[in-house]
């Protein structure tokens, strides 16, 4: 029965992981406005392996 639960909160979470996402984007966003930053989960990992060599 626990194993249910589990699943279904999981099947839940990933079916408003957009939304999610979404929202944390917005947050990150409004945060780093005053540096004219913009949030981009490709940028932000790409960058991050240039300057450390990584991938």
């Amino acid at each position: 029965m626990a194993s249910l639960s589990v699943y279904l909160a999981l099947a839940a979470l990933l079916a408003e992981r957009e939304c999610i996402s979404r929202q944390i984007r917005e947050i990150i966003d409004e945060a780093t406005d005053p540096w004219g930053t913009e949030g981009s989960p490709s940028s932000s990992r790409t960058s991050s392996r240039r300057k450390t060599g990584n991938g």
